[in-house]
């Protein structure tokens, strides 16, 4: 920490400073200590105490956060806007220190590939190194400022400092340009870039000061690797170009307004063979391709294009190297704010209590992906090869852009080398160069190097060899005060504040004022005060820092600018305050924080008009002060009653913590009110929470709670879950409390679980043991209780829900409370096991006492399963069942044992049609099974998918049951059997809906399907648009009517909830089922690790599986492992790791089947480096697999391996040209290439810029029959809109019709087997899928279309999509930079694999 400067220069300073020009001045030079020579009178305002800042998240360069990466790294993820700071007014005025802080060490640690370079020597005599000459061809201005530049000593000056890299000396000593020969001459490394498939690297070869350049590198081996770098060939200059260079007639040949099918045809036609191109062709192409690109776009066209160009021997000009080495700076400093934008998105969820939050994994995997591009190193080494060539003057803006390179990266070597070739070319006179140079020093902490550089600096404004124009008097005037700043930070963070306060104090006593000219020293501007502010927090002088800040609040006045030099204090701008309190919170400084911020906000009469970004910095300020100290719940409650305060209303949520995701940033909150005794704050918050609607409207009303669908409930459970436990312990909550949880679980449709339903019931008994009164309960909250004790009052050590259900009935009468208006499930199932264990007859002298109202809940028979009705219903119609034509009947139990002997043989295939051989006997005489007997059989014959005969029986057990109309028990015991038999039959066999029709009619007579029966409605739910909903309702209704789940139920609940990445309520089940005392099949264990695979949790996931196979009964199935070797594939891309457990499944005796063949093939064609022997190998190996047919899939691995990885379109093409000749096609008669391989192809063309061929391929589909799908008009959306065709991706948009509200799109899928008949007309409607919404209203966003979008997103929500859906596709509306060309897009194969079990 800094000394407390300002008092140690108060005492001990020797200076004085000439009379104040205003008061102001004064008052604040005293502020700073200095005393007035002519004067003794001192100010009144008090001294400071010291001065200091923290933080790296200020400064110049933090503005837009960066966005990129896609599907590759995360499904759906979304990157958002964090707040854009003020540009920087002149050439990225006041560069900030944390810029320059973030290093690429770790770049280095990879292996990368190295192309051998052979260096080719001149042929010619090498001349005699001599005195540069002035003869340039630059006019007389240019000469003249050569000239004037001769005697600057800036560079001898520099190199003479001991701590300098002297291997850099002036260009007037010939040994100086050895390490540039060393360093030009030495073989290029390429680097690697993002994995994804439009992955390129830069690498450039840079030429020595007298050398002629290495001739373009030797190709890759391994062209199809997606890791490998494409490199930036450095030219022959030996070489001439072709043909006759022509400016005017190349540019011509190119529309202005850089339409992008003309550009790429051009790019073409200049790729051909023999075609005869000029530079100035290749320049125009060049300049086109990047007018298309897309901000944060990756390089890769253009710099191929560049490559191409080197390939056919035409030497670049200075436009061509401009252009090159422009771009790669500008995507140098994407890369920089993509870097730290992520960082930044990272530390705040951390802050907020997310350390293992999903999206750091997408967050991480992009920032690794960023950082392995070496835009820099190639940029660079393009301006070597420029510089060596005489005729190449590169404009200043390359140069300000390279040194700006070099302050990101601290590389004095290489700003030490671009400042030697700008005095050599006489231009280093510009404020802007020495400003850049000092950050670069700065940066490294190398003050006597900058100040070396400071010194030369003022010494050429001394003698008028800097520019200065006349016409830009303020872009002049904050050049110089930026290089002063520079040279206070420079102090300031090398521990030197006494020269740091020193500058400033000749700032405030310049002569010239305000309107100083080059010669004199520049008067301060608030970028000089803000300048001081953070570098006293960076060295941890957090009270200097205030005390400098609050000075400037009470004195300064307003400015414009905060480059306006001001000989008065300024007041603080926004961005100021930002940075200032930004700071201090890292410094953990939170009443001062809390305090300036009560003072910010009084700037504005209107609250609404308070910065997000304000509100966030305070918001996360106190919740991690929360975190990461021990406080008082006193001091407590009040830090965050401010953090509450600091967000401000509710409907701004979302936008305040757009970084972290808005409603999830506030769970911090709700737990540390909760851990800090303030539960009813805690409840609060989460009623905001989960109530709040967009609209303005309120959920509507639900219905019981057995009916609630689950929507989105994993927020509100886990905040709910906060306040519930106290690190997992159960909380003590009030009887009010709880009871408000559930209203707010029941608002958004919630079923209430184990966890809330035991917090009910013990805040219950604890409410009558301290005899609580009850009156103010609603018959909501009755509801809430009775369902809780008749779901959660047993458990496998005790049974309390009689006594409990008698203490809530005995309440509700002694407080009033109708029971008739609870729901008649909840009811029936807190009164059922009173009846069971007491008797009806005492119950209902029990309910007679307690009042009429309670004695009516007997009244209606059928609310109880024992209370059977006198007839049975009329059998339910079969369409197509045949008649009955059956003679006299007897129910005979020798023919019973006879039929279900066999039938109940667990393992034989033919069981279910060798007992119904011997029903049909017994039939042939007369004598039949009971319906219990004929129920089994239904089943077996329904999972046999038999259901002519499953109609059959169901017909003659409607006889059968009219043999036991005098035994009425009998009787319904018989109808039930066969009812609920039917449900598993026809479930078993996909007819969903008709299995539901023989659930009502169960409930309607107050039955209740078994636990099978309820486990076969879930697994048939299919088509629609969030089958988990309806799962779950089934699953909560079996639960409310006391069905006991078995391992079947439970497998196909966790399914559908793995399937919907509903990993916490799947482990949950999981949990509850081994609770129970049942034991996990593999069917369940790869449930719940396919669960886990898809929220990315691969600790979870290998845990689990590990756990599954030290099972007992554990028996190897293939979609466990295709599961983790898909996860290691598509999630996490680990070839290791995925050989791991392709090696475990071929050790346990399973076969791969035909999606492991796919998964292997990605393996190798999509995972770096790319292993195309291997993938080539596996697909022989599959085609000689009797077992398992080649399927599209396979083939669609295969063009994407060589077109989108590989980039090699030939190679794509071919291998889909050969599909339907393939010897296995033809041997598989399959009907192929199918709509998948069409989607792998049209992907490739996409990628690759060749949209220009998709019209033919689109042709070739309908001619051969082929159904187009919803996955390929994603493509086509995406491919128009970034040409810039947005009205062409419209109408591929409005061309696809929507399905049914509720339905899910049909015929986007191809079958798994490829033979299959069930082949969908070419003619057929195309159907909109959730992605087709999302790729359109990306490419509005990217076409800058944003009420387009909006528009989009109002139809998605007409559709009644799921929530999850809905939030996906509005949040894209929150991304910093949206591109219709995200890196992998949704595919009906990912998407296939997402919705059905790997087999």
């Amino acid at each position: 920490m800094l000394p407390q400067v300002a008092n140690h220069i108060l005492h001990h300073t020797t200076r004085a400073v000439a009379a104040a020009q205003n008061q102001a001045g004064h008052t604040l030079r005293n502020v700073l200590g200095f005393q007035t020579g002519s004067s003794t009178s001192q100010s009144s305002s008090p001294g400071l105490a010291s001065w200091n800042n923290t933080t790296g998240s200020s400064g110049w360069g933090n503005g837009h956060a960066g966005a990129g990466g896609g599907a590759r790294y995360h499904a759906g993820s979304r990157f958002y806007a964090g707040y854009t700071g003020p540009g920087r007014a002149i050439a990225q005025a006041n560069a900030s220190s944390a810029d320059a802080s973030i290093t690429y060490a770790d770049e280095n640690d990879e292996s990368r590939p190295v192309l051998v370079q052979p260096v080719i020597k001149s042929g010619r005599v090498p001349r005699k190194t001599r005195s540069r000459s002035h003869s340039f061809s630059l006019g007389s201005d240019a000469v003249a400022t050569a000239q004037r530049a001769e005697s600057f000593g800036v560079l001898q000056a520099v190199q003479q400092h001991a701590r300098l890299h002297h291997a850099f000396a002036g260009p007037s000593r010939p040994e100086d340009l050895a390490e540039d020969v060393e360093l030009s001459s030495r073989p290029s490394t390429p680097r690697l870039t993002r994995r994804n498939s439009t992955a390129s690297t830069v690498s450039v070869s840079g030429p020595s000061d007298n050398e002629l350049p290495p001739p373009r590198p030797v190709a890759p081996a391994d062209p199809t690797d997606p890791a490998h770098p494409q490199t930036v060939l450095p030219p022959d200059l030996g070489t001439k170009s072709p043909g006759k260079r022509s400016r005017s007639s190349s540019l011509s040949s190119l529309p202005q307004a850089q339409d992008p099918f003309q550009v790429r045809a051009r790019l073409v036609e200049l790729r051909q063979p023999n075609y005869a191109s000029t530079v100035d062709d290749w320049n125009a192409v060049i300049a086109g391709l990047i007018s298309l690109r897309q901000p944060n776009e990756q390089p890769t066209e253009i710099l191929q294009a560049y490559n191409d160009m080197i390939t056919r021997s035409i030497m670049p000009d200075y436009r061509t190297y401009s252009t090159l080495i422009s771009l790669l700076a500008t995507r140098d400093e994407e890369v920089h704010r993509i870097v730290k934008s992520a960082s930044s998105r990272i530390e705040k969820r951390h802050a907020l209590g997310f350390s293992d939050h999903s999206e750091d994994f997408v967050d991480q995997q992009r920032i690794a992906a960023v950082r392995a591009e070496q835009n820099f190193d190639s940029a660079f080494k393009l301006f070597v090869s420029a510089s060596v060539q005489r005729n190449i003057y590169l404009p200043m803006s390359v140069h300000l852009q390279l040194l700006d390179c070099c302050v990101r990266h601290q590389s004095i070597k290489q700003a030490i080398r671009v400042f030697s070739h700008l005095e050599k070319r006489g231009m280093a006179t510009r404020a802007a160069v020495y400003a850049r140079l000092l950050d670069v020093y700065t940066s490294l902490n190398d003050v006597e190097g900058a100040r070396v550089v400071f010194e030369e600096f003022r010494k050429v404004c001394a003698q008028g060899k800097i520019d200065w124009d006349l016409a830009q008097l303020p872009a002049a005037r904050a050049g110089h005060i930026r290089v002063w700043n520079s040279m206070i930070e420079a102090y300031l963070r090398a521990s030197n504040p006494s020269a740091a306060l020193g500058l400033l104090g000749e700032m405030l006593d310049t002569k010239a004022g305000a309107e100083f000219g080059p010669a004199d020293v520049p008067a301060p501007s608030m970028s000089t005060y803000s300048t001081i502010v953070r570098c006293f927090c960076l060295a941890g002088d957090a009270t200097s820092a205030i005390s400098w800040f609050e000075r400037l609040l009470d004195q300064g006045k307003p400015v414009e600018s905060e480059w306006v030099p001001m000989i008065e204090p300024p007041q603080p701008s926004d961005f100021f305050w930002r940075e200032t309190l930004d700071q201090l919170s890292e410094l953990d400084r939170i009443e001062d924080v809390n305090r300036l911020f009560a003072r910010y906000i009084t700037r504005f009469e209107n609250q609404a008009n308070i910065p997000y970004f304000m509100r966030r910095i305070v918001y996360v300020a106190n919740v991690q002060h929360l975190q990461t100290n021990e406080i008082s719940a006193e001091d407590a409650g009040i830090l965050l009653d401010q953090a509450l305060s600091a967000i401000g209303p509710r409907k701004i949520w979302r936008f305040v913590l757009t970084d972290v995701y808005g409603r999830e940033a506030t769970r911090e909150l709700v737990g540390m009110n909760a851990k800090y005794g303030r539960t009813e704050q805690a409840v609060d918050l989460l009623e905001e929470l989960a109530t709040y609607r967009r609209d303005g409207g309120t959920w509507p009303e639900r219905g019981p709670y057995h009916t609630y669908p689950d929507e989105s409930p994993d927020i509100v459970r886990s905040l709910s879950n906060l306040v519930i436990f106290d690190n997992g312990a159960p909380r003590e909550l009030a009887l009010s409390l709880a009871l408000r949880i559930a209203k707010v679980w029941a608002s958004r449709g919630i079923h209430i679980n184990q966890a809330l339903g035991d917090a009910l019931l013990r805040a219950y008994s604890l409410a009558r043991e301290q005899q609580e009164r009850l009156p103010q309960l609603d018959a909501q909250d009755w509801e809430a209780l009775a369902f809780s004790i008749s779901s959660y009052g047993r458990t496998p050590s005790q049974d309390v829900r009689v006594p409990r259900a008698l203490e809530l009935l005995t309440d509700m009468a002694r407080v009033g409370a109708n029971p008739g208006q609870v729901s008649e499930g909840v009811i029936d199932g807190l009164i059922r096991p009173v009846v069971e264990e007491k008797g009806l007859e005492e119950v209902t002298a029990l309910m007679e006492n307690l009042g009429a109202e309670f004695a009516a809940l007997l009244a209606t028979p059928k609310t109880f399963s024992y209370i059977q009705p006198a007839e049975v219903p009329e059998p339910q119609s079969i369409h197509g069942a045949p008649e009955l034509d059956i003679g006299p009947m007897r129910i005979d139990d020798h023919q019973s044992r006879y039929v279900d002997d066999v039938n109940m043989r667990v393992g034989k295939e033919d069981a279910a049609s060798i007992a119904f051989q011997r029903f049909e006997k017994g039939a042939a005489m007369g004598i039949f099974p009971t319906p219990e007997v004929v129920g089994r059989l239904i089943e077996c014959l329904g999972r046999a998918s038999d259901m002519d005969k499953v109609g059959y029986l169901y017909g003659v057990a409607q006889n059968i049951l009219s043999l036991l109309r005098d035994d009425k028990a009998a009787l319904a015991s018989g109808w039930a059997a066969i009812e609920n038999a039917m449900i598993i039959a026809r479930g078993h066999a996909g007819d969903g809906i008709s299995a539901d029709v023989h659930r009502v009619r169960l409930l309607e007579q107050g039955m209740t399907p078994n636990a099978d029966a309820y486990g076969a409605l879930i697994q048939c739910i299919k088509d629609t648009t969030d089958d988990t909903a309806r799962a779950l309702e089934y699953f909560h209704e079996s639960q409310m009517r006391g069905v006991q789940p078995n391992v079947f139920l439970y497998n196909t609940t966790i399914s559908k909830l793995a399937k919907a990445r509903k990993a916490e309520y799947a482990l949950e089940l999981f949990n509850d089922m081994k609770k129970s005392g049942l034991t996990p099949s593999s069917i369940t264990y790869g449930a719940v690790i396919a669960a886990c695979c898809r929220v990315g949790d691969s600790v979870s996931a290998e845990a689990l599986f590990e756990e599954m196979t030290t099972q007992p009964n554990f028996r190897p199935r293939v979609p466990p492992y295709n599961t983790m070797m898909q996860f290691y594939v598509q999630t996490k891309p680990n070839r290791s790791r995925f050989l791991h457990y392709f090696n475990r499944m071929t050790s346990a005796g399973i076969k791969p089947t035909a999606h492991s063949y796919k998964l292997i093939l990605d393996c190798y064609g999509a995972i770096a480096p790319v292993d195309i022997k291997s993938m080539e190998k596996t697909f022989a190996q599959l085609v000689k697999e009797k077992s398992v047919t080649v399927q599209g899939s396979h083939w669609a691995a295969l063009i994407n391996a060589h077109g989108c990885v590989g980039k090699d379109l030939e190679k794509a093409i071919a291998v889909f040209n050969s599909i339907e000749k393939h010897p296995s096609t033809l041997a598989s008669k399959a009907h192929l290439p199918d709509a998948v391989t069409y989607e792998a192809l049209i992907n490739v063309l996409v990628t690759l810029r060749r949209t220009d061929l998709i019209p033919d391929y689109l042709d070739r589909l309908r001619r051969s029959g082929v159904h187009m799908t919803a996955y390929i008009a994603n493509l086509l959306i995406r491919g128009h809109a970034a040409a810039g065709e947005i009205e062409r991706a419209r109408a591929v948009f409005e061309s696809l019709a929507d399905p049914p509200v509720g339905v899910a799109a049909p015929n986007n899928h191809a079958p798994h087997n490829a033979t299959s008949a069930l082949r969908v007309p070419p003619h057929e409607l195309v159907y909109r899928e959730p992605s087709t919404w999302e790729a359109m209203v990306r490419a509005e966003l990217g076409s800058g279309n944003r009420e387009h979008a909006l528009a989009l997103i109002s139809r998605v929500q007409e559709r009644q999509y799921p929530e999850s859906i809905v939030g996906r596709i509005s949040g894209i509306m929150l991304d910093d930079a949206v591109s219709p060309w995200p890196s992998t897009p949704p595919s009906s194969v990912e998407h296939a694999s997402g919705t059905h079990s790997p087999q």
